[in-house]
């Protein structure tokens, strides 16, 4: 798998999250944050708002149910670790480290709402969980 094959994994991940909480979210969003949502929907949002989209959904939550919200991530390692195996670990690792830094500098961790993010392994065979 390339970096691109990972990113396009990462995008339809993201997606799922999103629509998970569309019938919950779309009414109270503004029309920027409407557009930014349907953008990750819709599997095209750039990169860079990629790297934001935990952290965008997780304001959305806190803003909708005025509840903090707590963002656990399984098996963080997993995309670090396929792209050194497969010879793009530079590439992975700016996008990666930028992602949790986003992440982690902008939300708080004491709160009551928790929502489950998980990265899936992925391997040349197919995906397994």
């Amino acid at each position: 798998m390339s970096w691109e094959g990972m990113l396009s994994k990462f995008r339809t991940l993201v997606s799922s999250l999103y629509e998970e909480w569309q019938v919950d979210l779309m009414q109270s969003l503004t029309p920027p944050a409407k557009t930014y949502f349907e953008s990750i929907l819709n599997k095209t949002a750039t990169e860079d708002d990629l790297t934001d989209s935990l952290y965008q959904l997780s304001s959305f939550l806190t803003k909708k149910f005025r509840q903090k919200v707590i963002v656990l991530i399984d098996e963080y390692e997993v995309p670090n670790h396929c792209a050194y195996e497969l010879g793009y670990f530079n590439e992975v690792r700016f996008s990666i480290c930028l992602f949790y830094d986003r992440l982690e500098l902008r939300t708080s961790i004491p709160g009551q709402s928790v929502f489950w993010a998980r990265c899936t392994s992925f391997s040349l065979e197919g995906d397994h969980d």
